[in-house]
């Protein structure tokens, strides 16, 4: 018996360090998305320096969420606008339902908002970073797979100057 007790501590660990894990993850990924949200919210918002400051400023590489980038698509062409984009005018560009429901959802939250040019500075410098990050952690995983080549370390150096230059890029607008 203590090989058995000791074997099902060691399985009940693993098993805690897993979920653990995957709780991170989705947690990250939870916050991810609302940072994105954040952004499509303030895509929307009245002040004409806002929407221009993303329409100059933001990637849609950045985005994770296949809905957020869509959305951000038909959003974008309206940034540049004096006028405050029309939420019902977009969901009408939209194709997927659930496009039309996230953007209804987020033009409802608007009203409970007060849109700040902080604000959008801050939801791009943390969509970057969280952009960056992933990348870095990409190449890393290869790295670690054996796939070492001096191209690799040379794109993690560049993701990593990047990172830091991130408060400066967006503090300049």
């Amino acid at each position: 018996s203590i090989i058995e007790l000791t074997n099902s501590i060691s399985s009940k660990q693993s098993k805690r360090s897993l979920a653990t894990t995957k709780e991170v993850v989705s947690k990250e990924r939870k916050s991810n998305f609302l940072v994105e949200n954040d952004l499509l919210l303030l895509c929307l918002a009245k002040e004409p320096a806002i929407r221009k400051f993303i329409f100059e400023k933001a990637n849609p590489d950045y985005f994770r969420s296949e809905s957020v980038r869509t959305i951000f698509e038909k959003i974008y062409i309206h940034l540049n606008s004096e006028h405050q984009p029309d939420p019902g005018i977009i969901m009408n560009e939209l194709e997927a339902d659930n496009d039309r429901k996230k953007l209804s959802e987020l033009s409802f939250n608007l009203e409970r908002v007060d849109p700040s040019l902080e604000m959008a500075h801050e939801c791009l410098e943390r969509l970057e970073k969280i952009f960056l990050t992933a990348k870095i952690e990409e190449l890393r995983a290869k790295l670690k797979d054996g796939d070492e080549t001096e191209d690799m370390i040379n794109q993690i150096n560049d993701y990593q100057n990047q990172m830091k230059q991130i408060k400066t890029k967006y503090a300049d607008s």
